[in-house]
């Protein structure tokens, strides 16, 4: 984290009230600093920055606006104007995010932020007071300019990672096509030891784990949102990917509007957590693979070499949250599992912002971090945690003010708002608006949820399964999906990106099975699926010893019950044809039906029919002979309405921990022993 962008009231001075208090000395709006105030210069601080109590909106450089961010607009547009600036030389073919947003602007350039981004939380008492006209800046749009190189020494977290402004990087040769994310913008840091104020940033190409640790309505929540803000502001989808773990009050929530958001989950939805800290390790596993045999030790180093390659975000709420909802669900393996994702994600741009308590400075997470910033604790003995000296705290921290400690010794920041006003709503209506705008910019490349226009794949996606859905609106989900083989049969919706899922007994069969106990949704599963077979021309005969809907279907060639004895004449001529059975457990499977479906089962093998048997979990569990127990040897299938781990023998499957139950219709497909979560997908009317 280095000091890049973001915003603050007033600024520390030496010469000033007592070291760690804010000097207020230029508090009204639009007033002259006093002599001898951090907006001179002095030995080796660089060019002058004035101070102002008012919002200080902030370009892609992290250099300070004077003007109100709300003004800060394109002339006749109405929109917001994000940097137009790029890098020298960087005007080459290839995909190109819009412009200013993941690139390093040109020095001296005058940027544009989003509307009301970098506004500073209003400290004190008066702190959700609304503004009046008179706590509005000054409307001017230049920028302050950036401070000189000595003024740069220890601009890190505290001074101990040093970071330069992004206008100083190095110009690339004419000929480079690579741009690095620029450090993102989300405070503001005061430095009286060189009588200045620099812009607080997350630096992912440099930088590693963030911890923001504080008491409850210290502003860690709000941290979140303004980092996540900064992101869609100055970072392409392409660039920059975002997931969040929610263990607060829903705070998070709003982040899934951006293009760069793949997940944002909850405690409560323990299925998606768990999905999601899988997939990112899966990610990392298959990144620490793809550095290795390019020879790169860092994605930093693999994006210079040409790989585009995006960096994860991950922000989770509450760690104190985490670990209450997780501890005790088996032997707090999704705690284990975000510790090795934080120990082995950093070398391959993982990058997690974590907010917590005073719990978040103790054990093991608290060894992970890089760079750690408190707000405001209810015990300042707390403070020792982090090795703060007790004796130079601040004698108050309001919301949104923290600390961190460096070469200097304690470092005061202010982290930004998204809009001058600090209630929730003004904050989520000003994320809502980045999110749109960065959305809005171009035609996307790739199947991803925004408008950017980049080239790469979308973020992971871990969407949550709906409670209820009919046959057209699984379809609906991907209308461009066409069903791979004349014998696949849609039987739901369900996966990580939620989309239409069925069973193709022409790829996987020949015979696939449908279990669940009753009133599962098992007969209305294979009603969608017979008729999905039957919209297409494929032939299909049901097989119904007890009454069921497929009886009533409209299309089957034929309908047969328990005792029929003509099944093989009927399939002797017929090509591409399925074969349902229902309730299939009541078949003897020595009865002259039950030697017919066995032989089904064997021709299609080398044919192109396939068998689709539905029954209840106990009892397919149990046949070890016959039809039924030939079927199962595919390992494929819809398992429903899971009771207990075990019900995953019946495809020599391990489920996985926490499925038992769910809302009818919800279950797992089996695709030859991979399991995917499903909602199966109602018959339409008719």
């Amino acid at each position: 984290v280095t000091p890049q962008s973001g915003a603050r009231h007033a600024t520390s001075d030496t010469s000033g009230p007592e070291s760690g208090d804010f000097d207020t000395r230029a508090s009204a709006p639009g007033a002259v600093p006093a002599p001898g105030s951090d907006s001179g210069t002095s030995g080796d601080a660089g060019p002058t920055t004035q101070g102002t109590a008012g919002a200080v909106p902030l370009n892609a450089s992290g250099v300070p606006y004077r003007g109100n961010p709300i003004q800060a607009r394109v002339k006749g547009s109405g929109q917001p104007a994000l940097s137009n600036s790029a890098h020298p030389g960087n005007a080459s073919a290839g995909p190109v995010p819009p412009d200013g947003l993941g690139t390093t602007p040109s020095p001296g350039s005058s940027a544009t932020p989003p509307p009301g981004f970098g506004a500073p939380p209003p400290a004190g008492p008066d702190a959700c007071a609304p503004a009046g006209p008179d706590a509005s800046p000054s409307t001017e749009s230049d920028a302050y300019p950036p401070a000189g190189p000595d003024a740069r020494q220890g601009a890190g977290m505290g001074g101990r990672h040093a970071s330069p402004s992004p206008s100083t990087y190095p110009p690339l040769s004419p000929s480079a096509t690579f741009v690095e994310v620029a450090p993102l913008p989300f405070g503001m840091t005061d430095r009286p030891w060189a009588q200045d104020r620099q812009p607080l940033a997350l630096d992912l190409a440099h930088g590693g784990h963030l911890l923001i640790a504080g008491a409850a309505r210290s502003g860690r929540s709000t941290a979140l949102r303004t980092i996540a803000g900064s992101i869609a502001a100055h970072a392409s989808p392409g660039d920059v990917h975002v997931h969040a773990v929610d263990c607060g009050s829903g705070a998070l929530l709003p982040l899934v509007a951006m293009p760069h958001c793949g997940a944002v989950v909850t405690r409560d939805q323990l299925d998606r957590v768990e999905r999601l800290l899988s997939r990112l390790r899966g990610e990392v596993g298959r990144r620490q693979q793809l550095l290795a045999e390019a020879g790169h030790a860092s994605l930093a180093e693999y994006r210079q070499a040409g790989h585009w390659l995006p960096w994860l975000v991950f922000m989770l709420d509450r760690w104190e949250g985490f670990v209450a909802a997780f501890e005790s669900y088996d032997y707090g393996r999704l705690i284990e599992a975000l510790l090795q994702l934080l120990r082995e994600g950093a070398a391959v741009g993982f990058r997690a912002v974590i907010t917590s308590d005073r719990s978040g400075l103790l054990g093991q997470v608290s060894t992970i971090f890089d760079d750690r910033l408190l707000l405001r604790l209810s015990d300042p003995s707390d403070y020792g945690l982090a090795g703060f000296p007790l004796k130079g705290l601040p004698s108050s921290v309001p919301p949104g003010r923290a600390l961190s400690i460096g070469d200097h010794g304690i470092v005061e920041h202010h982290i930004a708002l998204l809009s001058p006003d600090p209630a929730g709503p003004a904050q989520v209506a000003a994320l809502q608006a980045l999110a749109r705008a960065a959305a809005a910019h171009t035609q996307p490349l790739t199947a991803g949820r925004g408008g950017w226009r980049w080239d790469g794949a979308p973020p992971l996606r871990v969407d949550a399964l709906p409670m209820r859905i009919t046959a057209a609106q699984a379809l609906d989900l991907d209308p461009s999906f066409v069903p791979p083989s004349p014998l696949w049969a849609l039987v739901g919706a369900g996966g990580d990106a939620l989309a239409p899922l069925g069973l193709d007994l022409l790829a996987h069969g020949p015979g696939a099975v449908l279990a669940g106990p009753p009133r599962s949704g098992r007969s209305s599963a294979l009603l969608t699926a017979a008729r999905s077979l039957i919209e297409r021309g494929t032939p299909v005969i049901a097989v119904t010893p007890r009454r069921s809907p497929l009886r009533d279907l409209d299309g089957v060639l034929a309908v047969l019950d328990g005792n029929a004895t003509n099944l093989p004449e009927l399939v002797a001529d017929l090509h591409n044809y399925v074969v349902l059975v229902d309730d299939a457990e009541l078949i003897n499977p020595d009865s002259p039906l039950g030697t017919a479906l066995e032989e089904v089962l064997r021709s299609g093998r080398d044919g192109d029919h396939g068998l689709l048997i539905a029954g209840t979990t106990g009892d397919m569990a149990v046949a070890y002979r016959g039809f039924v127990a030939e079927t199962r040897k595919a390992r494929t299938g819809l398992l429903l309405s899971v009771q207990n781990q075990s019900d995953g023998d019946l495809f020599t499957i391990r489920l996985p921990r926490g499925t038992v139950g769910g809302p009818p219709g919800r279950g797992f497909l089996v695709t030859t022993g991979n399991v995917i979560p499903i909602q199966t997908a109602l018959p339409d009317n008719g």
